[in-house]
């Protein structure tokens, strides 16, 4: 009969213990959970991240683990093997950090009362339902309650901010209008893609809108808030913020990625993290992170949202309790002025600094005996 009135005190989803002493012998049976941040992508995951892993000692003896690999010193910051593990994804071979199994051995061992797991690959619309099922089911096999939190992001501007990822990571070379065009849109329908762990039966599934009030240098500590862990645990913890992390490209610096991605001397190397780093380096030093990239226009932002409306609509009053647009009123109102840089028309005043940038950096990666000099043929 104990055992029962201390389930009935102990709320399913508080992270918060009851002060009666009576319940305090359960609460490991009761309180041990397991949080699981799962993007999307380009909603602060990086800084997120960042944030949990510096401060991971801290946060490890207030009873809470953020642990990403076996080896404490290989630096790895998120649980991407993790997800690509998950989905069977062969990208898991080139990633560090911790696979199922070995998460799993985790949460049978560990003395933290939580666990908490982050990585936007986590929200891969390639991530089936029957996946996060046998997720959820190590999870409380090993007696914790699963909580996924996913950030939702207006349309508009998450598709400004992945074609400026997308370019910066010289996935993509085209111009946005090919972006959008080219895009699955079902990976933008946040029913679809986060069904997988909404409908999940055995986890409490928590969608947090990506505005001021949620985000900021402290969007951190504000997520585990959100995922249930109480105020004052949290804010005893003193987590330092890493800050901004994973910066926008601005204007220029996108002309520049695009007009490099498609130089012959570039295509061998931009596989490697190491090239890429070079160039979105050079990029930064000439000062062209400093302004954001904006490929939308009003009309444009109307249209996507305009596409995506009625599932919107639903999405929110299930998640929100209130209407999409009076949530994401601020995206309603915003105002998209352009400025991308058309490759067929470069302005004159830029295009000697754009050229200087290709042929530098497509130098410097090429044998020196290949090394020329470089123009580019005008190309939209």
């Amino acid at each position: 009969m104990m055992l029962l009135a201390c389930a009935g005190a102990l709320s399913r989803y508080s992270l918060a213990p009851p002060d009666d002493p009576a319940c305090r012998p359960w609460r490991a049976a009761f309180m041990r959970h397991c949080i699981l941040h799962i993007g999307i992508p380009k909603t602060g995951s990086k800084s997120i991240q960042q944030t949990l892993y510096m401060n991971r000692d801290r946060l490890a003896k207030a009873g809470i683990l953020y642990q990403t690999t076996l080896d404490p010193e290989d630096g790895t910051v998120a649980h991407h093997k993790l997800g690509a593990n998950l989905r069977g994804s062969a990208k898991q071979n080139r990633l560090t950090g911790i696979t199922l199994s070995e998460f799993g051995e985790i949460l049978r061992t560990t003395s933290a009362d939580i666990v908490v797991i982050s990585s936007e690959s986590l929200s891969n619309p390639h991530l089936n339902a029957e996946r996060v099922q046998r997720l959820a089911q190590l999870i409380t096999g090993n007696g914790f309650i699963p909580t996924a939190v996913a950030y939702i992001r207006p349309q508009p501007s998450l598709a400004n901010s992945e074609y400026g990822q997308a370019v910066k990571s010289f996935t993509f070379d085209g111009s946005f209008a090919d972006f959008i065009e080219t895009r699955n849109h079902r990976s933008w329908r946040m029913d679809e893609r986060l069904a997988p762990w909404s409908d999940e039966s055995k986890i409490q599934f928590i969608a947090v809108p990506f505005t001021p009030e949620n985000t900021g240098i402290d969007i951190a500590a504000k997520m585990l808030k959100r995922a249930g862990i109480p105020p004052a645990r949290v804010d005893a913890v003193h987590l330092e913020p890493a800050g901004s992390l994973n910066e926008a490209p601005g204007p220029v610096a996108v002309a520049a990625f695009r007009m490099l991605s498609r130089r012959p001397e570039f295509c061998r190397f931009k596989d490697e993290a190491s090239s890429r780093r070079a160039a979105r380096e050079e990029a930064t030093r000439r000062g062209w992170f400093r302004d954001r990239f904006v490929g939308l226009d009003d009309p444009r932002a109307a249209r996507i949202r305009a596409r995506f409306e009625k599932e919107n609509e639903a999405f929110a009053r299930r998640f929100f309790d209130r209407p999409w647009h009076t949530v994401f009123a601020a995206d309603y109102e915003r105002h998209w002025e352009p400025n991308e840089i058309d490759l067929g028309a470069i302005p004159p005043e830029v295009k000697p600094a754009l050229d200087d940038f290709v042929a530098t950096l497509a130098a410097n990666l090429s044998a020196p005996h290949s090394a020329a000099p470089l123009t580019l043929s005008p190309s939209s």
